[in-house]
């Protein structure tokens, strides 16, 4: 599968280094590490979600902040100022199963993979 990714504008990427952690990979795929919390979730998909038509957000069990309540405030964030297409990744059964509520939720990458390959 070569499904290729969006191209995030230069702007968009300053501002991802600008304002969350040092350290961040600031071009597409994003990633805000693994001791990321909600607020640099919301921070992320906040900056992004007027570029891209679907975002997809990895959650894994053993980040050390992800738990529950840290998904809760995510969600409903999501739900009240995303108008973007938004796709889950997790294979961590309660988060899991918290996400399912709301979202498409897939357990692992290839298999979001392998759909988005079918739309091509």
């Amino acid at each position: 599968m070569n499904i290729p990714l969006a191209k995030l504008k230069n702007e968009t990427i300053e501002k991802l280094a600008r304002e969350l952690a040092e350290g961040v990979s600031t071009k597409n795929p994003v990633d805000i590490m693994g001791d990321a919390n909600a607020e640099r979730f919301i921070k992320a998909i906040d900056l992004i979600k007027g570029e891209l038509d679907t975002i997809i957000i990895m959650l894994l069990g053993q980040t050390p902040k992800i738990n529950k309540d840290e998904v809760t405030k995510i969600m409903q964030y999501i739900k009240k100022k995303v108008k973007t297409n938004i796709v889950f990744i997790s294979s961590y059964t309660p988060i899991t199963e918290q996400l399912e509520k709301e979202f498409i939720v897939y357990k692992f990458p290839e298999d979001l993979a392998k759909s988005l390959d079918c739309l091509r």
